[in-house]
């Protein structure tokens, strides 16, 4: 009984190692996270829900914004990049008890490079129109950042007297110390 069944047989398991092998070799290489040293500077709109107001609430915020970059990137490949100006995309969401003066919250985040996005997580403590941020790699290391908004004062304390800040212009810089995400 070594005549068609075995045959077969054979040829299905070698069919079967041939195709997982090319499987294998057509799958893509793993890629390293970026990694950033070096400074941004931007502007955007963050938006708030429920609107800000004068009184501390748990607080939903979407900040996205256009920066310049200078400094070095370190790719998915590994290859380095010296970037002047390089034009960026900072995206990040936050959630915290916070009110327009005051409060801490915290969520996650991205720099999008034509290389990619470099991921991290970030927290935000706010004391009047001025915000400090600490950024963490998801990958390690550091940036701090500073956001202030750039609107009209006026309407934005009104705003937030009285049925709340619903989104706000601002302007934002980053300094990265091995960024990497």
């Amino acid at each position: 009984m070594t005549g068609k069944g075995t045959g077969m047989r054979t040829l299905t398991i070698c069919l079967t190692i041939a195709l997982a092998s090319a499987a294998v070799a057509v799958a893509k290489p793993r890629h390293r996270p970026l990694t950033y040293d070096g400074d941004c500077q931007g502007s955007g709109t963050v938006a708030f829900k429920p609107p800000l107001t004068n009184t501390a609430r748990q607080t939903t915020q979407h900040a996205r914004g256009l920066a310049t970059c200078s400094g070095t990137l370190v790719d998915g490949q590994g290859r380095s990049h010296q970037l002047t100006n390089a034009r960026v995309l900072y995206t990040a969401t936050e959630q915290g008890d916070v009110s327009c003066g005051e409060g801490i919250d915290s969520g996650t985040g991205a720099l999008h490079f034509k290389w990619g996005a470099l991921r991290f997580s970030v927290t935000e403590r706010r004391a009047a129109a001025l915000a400090t941020l600490t950024f963490t790699g998801a990958n390690g290391g550091s940036a701090t950042g500073v956001a202030h908004p750039t609107g009209d004062p006026v309407a934005t304390v009104q705003a937030c007297a009285g049925s709340g800040l619903r989104k706000a212009p601002v302007d934002l810089s980053l300094s990265a110390d091995s960024l990497s995400g």
